[in-house]
């Protein structure tokens, strides 16, 4: 088995069905104490990158798994940061190319070691 760390904003409004629900049905245990915001600010990602690198310090994680692009920019400072050194991985959702810009080029190839894309023609029935 695996041992998982699912991190997360705090919910909102947390209450039954929500996403702290999802995580004890499935025995995961959750770490809250990231922003991890979907819209760029450099405060976050700093604010995050520097917790995640202790948390990965204290942890050892093997894998850190991103699905967005500012968590990917965490992650792979978190583990410039970090002594303890995961493998990244990064799940591309939109089943369309990632844009080229200046995070992607930091991200690929030396902060990625796998990445994972849904193909457009793998949704159709």
């Amino acid at each position: 088995g695996h041992d998982v760390t699912f991190a997360h904003q705090p919910a909102p409004f947390p209450g039954a069905g929500g996403l702290e629900a999802a995580t004890e049905k499935y025995g995961l245990r959750t770490y809250t104490r990231l922003h991890l915001r979907k819209h760029w600010s450099w405060f976050t990602v700093t604010h995050d990158f520097i917790r995640l690198a202790r948390l990965i310090n204290r942890e050892r994680y093997d894998v850190i798994h991103c699905h967005l692009i500012n968590d990917h920019v965490t992650a792979g400072h978190a583990v410039i940061w970090s002594k303890h050194k995961p493998k990244i991985v990064r799940t591309n959702h939109s089943a369309v190319p990632m844009e080229l810009d200046t995070r992607t080029k930091f991200l690929f190839p030396k902060r990625t070691d796998a990445l994972i894309v849904r193909r457009r023609n793998a949704t159709k029935g």
